[in-house]
């Protein structure tokens, strides 16, 4: 045999340049096509000998046609086989059956490691499979072969090799993995399987070597930085969303729709073991999520689980991971000292902003303020007083909250998988179980889950197969940790036990004197104390949630080209709620003590009987999905052709329903219950002096919606050269109007690619992939909130129990979906043999028939109602670039960059009314305006009395009404303009590290967490601490040349005024970038050489280390982190994203 090779891979384009009109040999030939393609030949040696001469003419000619010419002398044959060797044949030679002999060996990767399943197949000259073998559960294989015939080595991931015979019996084969094959690359829809290099669509595709990279509790985290164009957003306390290329809806749900093996999920991901994970594409234009319809206009994230591989032995994998999150630090919260927090307290007593509690007015009020109004009352001296106020000034009440109720939070994960398979059936099967302690940081709360999956693929005839797949997931919740909200309940020198571990009494509800007059000595059946060491340790709250997700899928062949399948989906899930509150817990004591009066007798009586109270809740939610759908998949004259198609039929139903009961004097053990709780009747109580029902908190909600669909797609390929496709899709559901103008709108797409690189006139020593692209089409969007009809809803009033009932939906017959207009412009690019490769896109996004608030006139008896008239246009652009740095055999080093673009405009929508409330407090949505968006009062500093300035709409100083929209300054957008990632990997030998930085730009936020007067503490509510801003505030005359923060108003009214109240916090001081780059993985890894594990029993050893949240570097005057924003109760305040360390285990048996 001989074998030319090309001197320099060019390309992977067939053209051939002829300088000069020349008569050559044959072999001479193939040596030009050989130097000037990558194309390699292989034929036996003496088979032209004796050839005539081949005339060739100047000019540039295709491979394919210069070959035929060449061969058309002789009668001889060639074939494509793989992507760069030809194979020269002559068919009255190598088929002769003497030549043929039984040819065995063992097909294994670079490591040793046998490679089951593997194809080994011989051509004939036409390029179709004459003969084919595939290797066993050791890697070997057996097939009879001729003496000049070549052997096709084939196995998914790996690159195919050509082998020639050349007499030998016994060929081993190596083969390498192949990281760059654009042909090979799969994405999946949900309903159809794309080649990549076919697709005119935007998708971007995540597989299983990248997924299982990182290790994560979720499948979203193994998302974020991995494609261009998904803006994800992590909170502090571990909650995640993703928003694919801008917000495209006004009222309705942004997230994208989640589809796992070809189904829409209610459950989402968190059912998911992100284990079981093969591979994740992310839908972004129309043509690419349009064949979703109505659910598609968010973009869509397609996850295929793993299955198990026919003729290959039982698979083995284990897993163990475990991850710590440092502790919540409470001191990152802005509090001034505790002398300032006492300082404000006087002021509030000296300034008659409180008085002392009495009989008509019985709140609690705190002990450093109750201090200060007993001395200027003359009830306690000065002494007294300044002993008492002593005492407190060196206590910080987050130092013993943190010592008693906060820990580092801790996960750890087992996984356990076998997948395997036959002859003609395989499997997979997983099973993890996670376990979560002190979630949020907070000690008892807890979380244990597992998760159960079996998938299962039989070939029931030659022609007809079927697919099954159950997914269980059950996870038990123990909510009994505390939270942000109790921290700040405490007065800043609040402590929670005393020197020997006993409680303290915490302010609350009631004030000291109220309390001892209704105590338990007095008859009352509780003592009305309130401590939240005293709530943890009584914290009996549970719950369950138990899913599971049966899938099937029938297929029948009905010939090579056309097949029918039929899929039914059905989920369920039911969550479980059992909170129980027993008599120790503030809440049974103090509602028992509120329903408790004398009688005129003078008698103790109580409504409310003594005993344990529970609440109970049941949600139970259930889906169902069945489609029936055409394939039709056939090649024309030599695969120049190529048609895709698919047509069908969709029917979904969704249901949910939930029920709450409460039960009083509750045994755990009898399970007996009062029965005779009179909710009817109004009953005296001591909390508000006046008469209130018995809370029963009973609820009922039942809620059904039904879809149906019509669709198909189309695509055709001409020569890998050019691409078209087409999409339409036709909706209907209970949601929309009664109109068939409404209910049966077409949602569609149209595109296409040119494959430049694959063009005769394209010859390029430097790009070998070049192609563009284009698409335009509609999504949609529905509003699941929403009904045609009227929809009431019924309540009962909290302090009388009479019912009522209000219209929350205002018949809308016209209601219809949300739709998006999308346009999407690419282009593909692979330089150097894809050492460099990525993408460039533009996309434009036009939303209409939003649904929008619309103003009513009020006699019709609403003011406003959810109407499609709102409009919206999102424009933007995605970068990916991907670059093999360095390749060689011991170190590799590659970087990716994705980046994109996002700009956001309301074109059209209805302004209620055009004052400032409605720019900077409700933030409505305005036209030729972001979508998110913030204004801000024009703040200017201080006067020389220390009260805050702004100018007016004529550009004067004010500090007393601003009523009008000019006077406002335009601050920008809250959603980044850009965003993306960095990604480095790099790899030596067994080792590689792997480093994610991610980035977000040309934003701004709002700090909330500043002194605000208005929000400072008082009986009826109020921060229970002082802002650290307090510290350098004005104070006298000259002040403000040296700071902007105002003075202490002089009464509780003054700190209610505009310019406090709503001004200087909407001012434009509070306003800055939101800009920041964070480091938020680095993963080292090492695999264990393959001889080693396999001396040792093992197929794979890995061990991984991994770090998240590792640093931030932001742009903003406060130093803050612009995500860490964390809503209470007493206001918004910034906490760090807290870092996280894994350590995991992989093995392979």
């Amino acid at each position: 045999m001989l074998g030319l090779s090309p001197s320099h891979v060019l390309s992977q384009n067939s053209k051939i340049t002829i300088e000069e009109d020349k008569v050559v040999s044959a072999d001479d030939v193939f040596n030009i096509i050989s130097n000037q393609t990558d194309y390699r030949f292989i034929y036996h040696e003496d088979m032209f000998k004796n050839y005539p001469m081949v005339n060739l003419s100047k000019g540039t000619f295709r491979t394919k046609t210069l070959l035929k010419k060449t061969l058309s002398l002789g009668g001889y044959h060639f074939s494509l086989v793989g992507k760069e060797t030809i194979q020269l044949s002559d068919p009255n030679r190598s088929m002769r059956s003497e030549d043929q002999q039984m040819i065995q060996g063992i097909i294994t990767d670079k490591d040793g490691l046998p490679l089951a399943g593997a194809s080994v197949t011989i051509n004939n000259s036409d390029g179709v499979v004459i003969k084919g073998a595939s290797t066993d559960f050791d890697g070997k294989y057996q097939i009879q072969a001729g003496t000049f015939e070549l052997l096709i080595i084939s196995y998914i991931g790996y690159k195919t090799k050509n082998v020639p015979v050349e007499g030998s019996t016994t060929i081993n084969i190596v083969l390498e993995e192949d990281t760059n094959i654009l042909d090979e690359i799969v994405l999946n829809t949900g309903y159809e399987k794309i080649s990549k290099e076919r697709a005119t669509g935007s998708f971007e595709n995540i597989n299983e070597k990248t997924l299982g990279i990182k290790t994560a509790q979720n499948v979203f985290s193994k998302i974020e930085g991995e494609v261009a164009g998904v803006l994800f957003d992590e909170a502090p306390d571990g909650t995640q969303s993703a928003v694919v290329r801008g917000i495209s809806t006004i009222n309705s749900d942004t997230e994208p729709l989640i589809v796992i093996d070809g189904f829409p999920v209610e459950q989402g991901l968190q059912t998911i073991n992100p284990n079981d994970v093969e591979s994740i594409t992310i839908l972004k234009d129309a043509a690419a999520a349009s064949i979703w319809g109505i659910r598609a206009a968010n973009g869509v994230i397609v996850v295929v689980t793993k299955k198990g591989t026919k003729n290959t032995k039982t698979n083995v994998t284990y897993s163990s991971n475990f991850s710590i999150t440092s502790q919540l630090d409470l001191h990152e919260q802005r509090y001034a000292s505790t002398s300032s927090f006492l300082e404000f307290e006087k002021h509030i007593a000296d300034n008659a902003w409180e008085t002392l509690p009495n009989a008509f007015n019985s709140s609690n009020i705190s002990k450093g303020l109750n201090t200060y109004l007993q001395l200027n009352a003359g009830l306690i001296s000065e002494d007294d007083a300044n002993t008492i106020i002593n005492g407190l000034r060196n206590i910080d009440s987050r130092q013993q909250f943190e010592d008693l109720f906060i820990s580092n939070e801790t996960w750890m994960q087992h996984n356990l998988g076998l997948s395997g398979g036959g002859q003609s059936s395989s499997y997979q099967v997983s099973l993890a179980y996670n376990q979560n302690r002190n979630i949020g940081s907070f000690n008892n709360a807890n979380r244990d889950q597992i998760i159960a999956n079996i998938r299962n693929q039989i070939d029931l005839s030659p022609k007809l197969s079927f697919t099954g797949g159950i997914n269980y997931s059950h996870t038990r919740n123990k909510p009994n940790g505390l939270n942000l909200n109790d921290a700040q309940s405490l007065d800043q020198y609040q402590n929670i036990i005393d020197e020997n571990g006993n409680y303290l009494a915490q302010p609350r509800e009631f004030y000291e004197e109220f309390k001892e007059d209704r105590s338990v000595e007095n008859g009352y059946p509780y003592n009305w104390d309130y401590n939240l060491l005293q709530e943890l340790e009584n914290k009996n709250n549970r719950d369950t949630n138990s899913q599971i997700r049966l899938q099937g899928v029938l297929n029948y062949a009905i010939t090579d080209y056309l097949a029918i399948e039929g899929r039914y989906q059905y989920e369920r899930g039911h969550i479980k709620t059992k909170n129980l509150f027993n008599e120790n817990t503030f809440i049974v004591r103090n509602l028992v003590n509120t329903f408790t009066t004398r009688n005129v007798t003078g008698d103790i009586v109580s409504a409310i009987p003594a005993g344990n109270i529970v609440d109970f809740n049941n949600e139970t939610s259930q889906s169902q999905s069945g489609r029936l759908q055409l394939n039709y998949n056939q090649s024309f004259t030599d695969n120049l052709h190529n048609i895709n198609a698919i047509a069908g039929y969709e029917a979904r139903k969704v249901q949910s329903n939930s029920q709450g009961n409460r039960l009083y004097a509750y045994d755990d053990q009898s399970l007996d219950f009062a029965t005779n709780i009179n909710y009817a009747d109004l009953f005296p109580t001591v909390l508000f002096f006046g008469q209130r029902s018995i809370p029963n908190n009973q609820n009922i909600t039942d809620v059904e919606n039904r879809f149906i669909s019509y669709y198909g797609n189309f695509s055709y390929d001409y020569d890998k050269r050019y691409a078209l496709t087409g999409s339409i899709r036709l909706d209907d559901a209970n949601l929309f109007g009664a109109s068939d103008e409404y209910k049966n709108t077409p949602l569609f797409s149209v595109g296409g690619k040119w494959s430049i690189h694959n063009e005769n006139f394209f010859n390029s020593n430097v790009i070998n992939n070049l192609a563009l692209r284009a698409t335009y089409g509609s999504n949609g969007n529905v509003n699941n909130e929403t009904s045609p009809n009227v929809q009431l809803t019924v309540d009962s009033d909290f302090n009388t129990g009479n019912p009522f009932a209000y219209i929350s939906n205002v018949k809308n017959p016209e209601l219809r979906l949300e739709r998006v207009f999308v346009t999407n412009v690419g282009l593909d690019f692979g330089l150097f043999d894809n050492r460099i490769s990525g993408s460039i896109e533009y996309y434009e996004r036009k939303s209409q028939e939003l649904l929008s608030n619309v103003i009513f006139p009020s006699i019709l008896g609403f003011n406003s109602a959810l109407i499609n008239a709102g409009e919206m246009v999102n424009k933007g652009l995605d970068i990916s670039i991907r670059g093999d740095v360095v390749k060689t055999k011991s170190f590799n080093y590659s970087t990716t960059l994705n980046l994109s673009f996002n700009e956001n405009e309301v074109t059209k929508v209805d302004i209620p009314d055009d004052r400032p409330f409605t720019y900077t407090v409700s933030r409505t949505p305005l036209i030729n305006t972001p979508l998110r968006y913030l204004y801000s009062y024009q703040y200017q500093g201080l006067n020389n009395e220390g009260d805050p300035l702004f100018l007016n709409e004529n550009g004067d100083l004010e500090n007393d009404v601003i009523d009008n929209v000019d006077a406002l300054k335009y601050e920008g957008t809250t959603l980044p303009k850009f965003y993306g990632s960095w990604i480095n990997q790099f790899t030596y030998k067994d080792f590689s590290l792997r480093v994610l930085t991610t980035f977000k730009f040309g934003h701004v936020f709002r700090n909330p967490d500043f002194l605000d007067y208005s929000q400072l503490p008082s009986r009826f509510g109020g921060n229970h601490f002082i802002h650290d801003e307090f510290e350098n505030r004005w104070q006298n005359p000259g002040d403000e040349t040296s700071t902007n923060i105002p003075r202490i108003p002089t009464s509780r009214a003054d700190a209610s005024q505009d310019m406090y109240f709503n001004y200087y916090r909407y001012g434009s001081q509070n306003i800055d970038d939101a800009s920041h780059i964070r480091l938020r993985e680095v993963i080292l890894s090492y695999q264990l050489n393959q001889k080693i594990a396999n001396k040792i029993g093992l197929n794979g050893l890995s061990i991984n280390l991994q770090g998240r949240n590792l640093g931030l570097i932001n742009f903003n005057k406060w130093g803050v982190d612009p995500e860490g924003l964390i809503d209470t109760q007493n206001g918004p305040t910034f906490f760090t994203q807290r870092p996280t360390f894994t350590i995991g285990v992989n093995a392979n048996f």
